[in-house]
């Protein structure tokens, strides 16, 4: 078994910090929703949960999904407010779904990498940048 030293990478942090900023630049300039796993060898990760653009009425605020949506903030234009509601239920649950479907599918596929090469892994940490 190939056994490789759980250690911070700084040349794949800062690939992936760069390529994280890039992909942020895209979502906000297309104004985008978007959940994207970045993953650099040998054991780098970075994540970007983007749930605010202009239409939803979500934001994550210290990993907590708040909802705001008062017809006041419309300037009581209901049917701007049903309008944004609408796209931020679709947001989610597509998101959602997809998600679902594509964690089963990498579940299984880790799950026989692990039996082919014997594989086991330490909990994740959270490193913040500099």
């Amino acid at each position: 078994m190939y056994e490789q030293p759980l250690q911070d990478d700084p040349v794949a942090r800062e690939k992936l910090l760069r390529a994280r900023g890039e992909i942020e630049e895209i979502i906000k300039r297309y104004d985008l929703a978007a959940f994207v796993v970045l993953h650099a060898a040998p054991h780098g990760s970075e994540v970007l949960i983007e749930v605010s653009p202009s239409y939803s009425i979500v934001k994550i605020i210290d990993g907590v999904a708040h909802i705001k949506s008062q017809l006041a903030d419309y300037k009581g234009d209901k049917d701007a407010q049903l309008y944004d509601l609408a796209a931020s239920a679709n947001m989610a649950s597509s998101m959602f779904e997809l998600m679902a479907h594509t964690t089963m599918l990498l579940g299984e596929l880790a799950k026989q990498l692990d039996e082919i090469t014997g594989s086991t892994h330490t909990n994740m940490k959270h490193i913040k940048p500099n």
